[in-house]
């Protein structure tokens, strides 16, 4: 079986989308450390944002905020809910 020289899309994103959040404060705060400072706060700060925001948002801005967070951590959608299963109350 010949091996693909491409990785898995769902991996490499998960890596590189870490990689980025972890990697872009280190390298700034390299070249100047209260520049990277600042943009680890705004990255905390969304973070934060985007957590608060899933837990205590209306129902759609929750959602999309939850949808965002799977991303993130390279989860499969729950399956959808089927309207004859459970009806709106």
């Amino acid at each position: 079986m010949p091996v693909s020289p491409q990785p898995s899309a769902p991996l490499f994103r998960h890596v590189m989308t870490w990689a980025a959040a972890v990697g872009s404060p280190t390298v700034v705060a390299a070249i100047n450390p209260l520049l990277g400072y600042v943009v680890l706060v705004i990255e905390l700060v969304l973070v934060v944002a985007i957590v608060v925001t899933a837990m205590y948002g209306s129902d759609q801005i929750s959602e999309r905020a939850f949808r965002l967070i799977r991303l993130l951590f390279n989860r499969r959608e729950p399956p959808t809910r089927r309207a004859s299963i459970r009806p709106p109350r």
